[in-house]
């Protein structure tokens, strides 16, 4: 079965044992396999998946340059051709990342963690992945219960799919209580953070962004 989604126009896709797929627009995915021998996802794009736990039976993505294997578990992967990085983020349960050139031992990954890869180099870093628990596209608010401005700050970069940069010189650990809903723009926010906190300036090119002293 093939999926092919429209520019900001995402799909979701159930299978017959009970996982989801939710695939993000401009992207498309080529689904192979069944519930008894297991399902394997060809993407060109990005995708958020939400595999049943306790089925046996493999689930593995494949992109042009890596493939992450699961059993039970909720995981994005970004891999759209055009874009110089690779994504994979785990919300719960355990992945398997192969393919990685030069790096013959699986990355595994373990739940709030991200594998980012750079296509031109292959090399790649793990990060961690907070307060969020799936891409902005797939849920309408960005929550946060007394947690520090460096955490809702990464989270931000998460939501709106862009790579932040701190300067290990700012200290972001006041703690706020907040709401973000969707319709709020990643500019807004960081203006509403920037005068909250006084602690940071910020540049944004392209989809980075870096965050400094003032």
């Amino acid at each position: 079965m093939a999926v092919v989604t429209q520019p900001d126009v995402p799909q979701r896709v159930e299978l017959p044992d009970g996982h989801q797929i939710w695939l993000n627009g401009d992207s498309g995915m080529e689904l192979k396999g069944d519930a008894e021998t297991g399902w394997l996802v060809e993407l060109d794009g990005e995708a958020f998946f939400s595999v049943v736990p306790g089925l046996g039976i493999p689930f593995r993505v494949v992109t042009d340059r890596l493939t992450v294997e699961v059993m039970g578990t909720q995981f994005k992967v970004s891999a759209y051709k055009q874009a110089s990085d690779i994504e994979v983020g785990l919300v719960e349960g355990s992945v398997k990342i192969t393919g990685v050139d030069g790096h013959r031992k699986p990355v595994v990954l373990e739940p709030n963690q991200v594998f980012s890869m750079d296509r031109g180099t292959s090399r790649f870093r793990v990060a961690e992945m907070v307060a969020v628990a799936a891409p902005e596209w797939r849920i309408e608010n960005l929550d946060f219960e007394d947690t520090p401005l460096g955490e809702i700050l990464r989270a931000a970069g998460i939501y709106f799919g862009k790579q932040m940069l701190i300067d290990p010189a700012l200290e972001l650990d006041e703690h706020f209580t907040m709401n973000f809903r969707k319709q709020v723009g990643l500019e807004d926010m960081l203006e509403i953070l920037q005068d909250l906190s006084g602690e940071f300036a910020y540049r944004i090119t392209g989809d980075i962004i870096e965050l400094y002293p003032i």
